[in-house]
């Protein structure tokens, strides 16, 4: 057989493969075709001259972090250094494009890159660019939101990207866990009310499940977080840190659509008055000592509770 023929035959057997994997794991084929472009794309900017420019967050970067798939996303998140401006950003992701990687089968078509502002009234100022990219004959459409300007504390950390299939790893720069956490909770607290992000509370709740934070780390890149994007604390708790946060019938709505979503596999709360159980627990106490300028030495086991750093 030929290279050229090899060549062709890839996106195919690519496709038979994925097929197959989505039947063992009992997930939707689309979803796992969406996953596999983010992470083919990943693949392209850890072997580009671009990487070091890009830091993986939001909900793809949950899948660093544990084997389960905790949310399903069809987007892929950044904070990115230098120039803020459409075509900075579109020569960036053109070069990405531009990698090859034969044996995955994906083509990224640089030619339709489109970038625009974020403005939506529950998104932070950005850009979001938008890629067709093909398996064969089958479209992978993706979308890639870029954030300018956030703090990273602690710092941000290079880890491998999992792959669906025995395919080149990606290895990119990532948040940690503190500063997700921090960025979701500085939504809830600069929306308010309006806020209708219930993934937000998810995947905070996850968060705390499955891993032990230092409370004065966790401190740290809230206050940061906070300081950078100009919000206010205020004198009380957050609003979705309260009890009545967690009664709104709009709310539970959205929370019900985001457990169909999820599934039963990613063992999360199953109901929001749960969800707003577990953060309270969980950032209440920091919030506390963030209001009362007061450190926080207190250690958080998976699950919890906090405890007194020994």
């Amino acid at each position: 057989m030929t290279r050229q023929r090899e060549l062709r035959d890839v996106p195919a057997s690519v496709g038979t493969r994925l097929k197959d994997l989505a039947r063992r794991r009992k997930v939707d084929f689309n979803l796992l075709l969406d996953r596999y472009a983010a992470e083919r794309f990943l693949y392209r900017l850890s072997a580009s001259k671009e990487v070091d420019r890009f830091t993986l967050k939001g909900a793809a970067l949950l899948r660093v972090w544990s084997e389960e798939e905790l949310r399903p996303t069809r987007d892929i998140d950044f904070h990115a250094v230098g120039r803020d401006d459409h075509g900075a950003v579109r020569t960036s992701l053109a070069d990405v494009c531009g990698v090859p990687c034969p044996e995955d089968g994906v083509v990224f078509d640089a030619s339709t890159i489109r970038v625009e502002d974020i403005r939506q009234a529950q998104e932070y100022g950005g850009l979001r660019a938008r890629i067709q990219g093909k398996l064969g004959q089958v479209r992978l459409p993706l979308q890639v939101d870029i954030g300018f300007g956030d703090a990273i504390s602690p710092e941000r950390e290079e880890q491998d990207y999992p792959t669906l299939l025995d395919l080149p790893v990606p290895r990119i720069w990532t948040y940690p866990r503190e500063t997700l956490i921090a960025e979701k909770l500085e939504a809830m607290a600069s929306l308010g009310e309006v806020n209708t992000r219930v993934k937000d509370l998810w995947d905070i709740a996850c968060l705390s499940r499955r891993f032990a934070f230092d409370g004065e780390t966790l401190r740290t890149a809230i206050a940061e977080t906070f300081r950078r994007r100009g919000t206010s604390l205020g004198t009380e708790q957050p609003l979705a840190l309260l009890p009545s946060y967690y009664q709104d019938t709009d709310r539970a709505q959205r929370w019900q659509v985001l457990q169909r979503q999820v599934g039963t596999g990613a063992h999360g709360p199953a109901r929001l008055e749960d969800a707003g159980n577990e953060l309270q627990s969980f950032l209440g106490p920091v919030c506390a000592s963030l209001l009362g300028a007061r450190p926080f030495i207190r250690t958080w086991p998976a699950g919890g509770p906090w405890q007194s750093a020994s």
